[in-house]
């Protein structure tokens, strides 16, 4: 079972980054085109929180498993990629946190359809 998850662990920065990123930023636009009202701050806040928290989960797992991989390891053509896999997905991770970041700052600065 746990080479069967480590298969996919360093591929959850790459999935979960985007993901947290589309739910914060799709989130808010849609809600903001379908009523201006609610675009207020405690809902971009929460979008926010929400989209982080999924990126940082991926990322979360990438780093695991790139710490994991011991050095040993590294022979081993696979284990050397998956590695390498799960360092930039947890750069990915930290690229999109910043998109959050910016994102949840810029609505609450303009409220609903600003």
């Amino acid at each position: 079972m746990a080479a069967r998850r480590m298969q996919w662990a360093p591929w959850a920065g790459w999935l979960a980054g985007p993901l947290g990123w589309i739910v914060q930023h799709q989130g808010g636009s849609n809600t903001v085109f379908w009523n201006c009202n609610l675009g207020q701050p405690p809902l971009v806040v929460t979008l926010g929180v929400v989209g982080a928290l999924v990126a940082l989960g991926g990322g979360w797992l990438s780093w695991r498993a790139m710490r994991d991989a011991e050095p040993a390891d590294i022979a081993e053509p696979r284990w050397g990629s998956q590695r390498f896999i799960g360092m930039v997905g947890v750069l990915v991770v930290l690229i999109v946190l910043v998109a959050i970041a910016g994102q949840t700052m810029a609505g609450l600065i303009l409220r609903g359809c600003g």
